[in-house]
């Protein structure tokens, strides 16, 4: 993999370009110059200056900000985003960063695998909210079908499943089922899966207060 050189003006420049590239296609409502000045730099070292880990840490900081609700990708989320594990991988990795940061550049819609990217779901499950009526389509065609990526991104700042919730708390899915079902908390919507499995969706604020541990 190629290290960019950060003592090297035009390679240093490449990849600056590069910070400001992602930075915008990750379409936040603001933004905070990653860029620039002593932040970059940070950057870079934090990926090596190879540029599959830039993309690796933007992924991560994407994720982390749909799922947090916050409008900004800052040096505090990257910092969360490069912790999570060391930014080394292939280049196959890096293309599929590469891809999902693309897709999720366009200004409406996403499509079913760039919705399982964001969501980090299981394509099947996201057919299973698109049945269920959580997530709407803006087209279907022989080709494709295009989901609405507002209602895509925000998805978790609305819905919670209690895979989710269970992998938080380090235990099962069926125990926090059985926990909101005792205490009334019902799912707004059941999401086949297969055709075989139930996902209960429930809505965040009936479930957020709740001590499920």
């Amino acid at each position: 993999m190629f290290a960019h050189d950060w003592n090297d003006e035009g390679q240093r420049e490449r990849f600056q370009c590069a910070i400001e590239l992602f930075e915008k296609a990750c379409r936040f409502p603001k933004r905070v110059g990653l860029n620039e000045g002593a932040i970059a730099e940070r950057i870079y070292r934090a990926t090596d200056g190879v540029m599959g880990n830039l993309c690796r840490l933007f992924e991560r900081a994407l994720k982390l900000g749909i799922e947090q609700g916050v409008d900004v990708i800052d040096e505090k989320l990257l910092a969360e985003a490069s912790g999570v594990e060391r930014m080394v991988f292939e280049r196959a990795d890096a293309e599929k960063a590469i891809a999902m940061i693309s897709e999720i550049d366009r200004p409406q819609d996403v499509s079913i695998d760039g919705a399982a990217k964001i969501l980090d779901m299981r394509t099947p499950l996201i057919h299973g909210l698109i049945d269920a009526n959580i997530l709407p389509l803006i087209s279907r065609s022989s080709r494709a079908c295009r989901l609405d990526f507002d209602a895509v991104s925000s998805f978790w700042n609305r819905y919670e499943t209690a895979q989710r919730i269970a992998r938080r708390n380090r235990t099962k899915s069926a125990i926090i089922e059985e926990k909101l079902h005792a205490i009334g908390v019902k799912p707004i919507a059941v999401a086949k899966v297969d055709g075989r499995r139930d996902v209960p969706i429930y809505r965040k604020n009936d479930v957020e207060q709740v001590e499920l541990r």
